[in-house]
């Protein structure tokens, strides 16, 4: 059991983690990758599109399209998934510690 002082200083510590919390959540919502940091093979898979395009080779567009696409895609979710762990995660372990 926690004595009334430090109950109120864990109060205060999780209200400050709600804070940073929410700061995080609406810092990686709007987080973006600049466009200078695109993989050499999304750019070149890009540009063979227009080309393929202009040449009239329809399937190969269609497939290198797709690949582009697709790694893209996970280029840009594997961004998503390697930032930092959200605050949340430490104050559970606080919590732990505590209880």
């Amino acid at each position: 059991m926690l004595s009334e002082q430090e109950q109120r200083a864990l109060d205060d510590m999780e209200r400050a983690w709600e804070v940073r919390t929410e700061a995080y959540r609406r810092d990686a919502m709007w987080a973006v990758r600049p466009p200078t940091d695109l993989p050499t093979a999304v750019v070149a898979g890009s540009w063979a599109v227009i080309l393929l395009t202009l040449f009239g080779q329809m399937d190969a567009v269609l497939v290198v399209g797709l690949v582009t696409a697709l790694y893209w895609a996970l280029w840009h979710l594997k961004g998503i998934r390697t930032r930092p762990a959200s605050p949340r995660s430490d104050r559970r372990r606080l919590r732990r510690r505590a209880g």
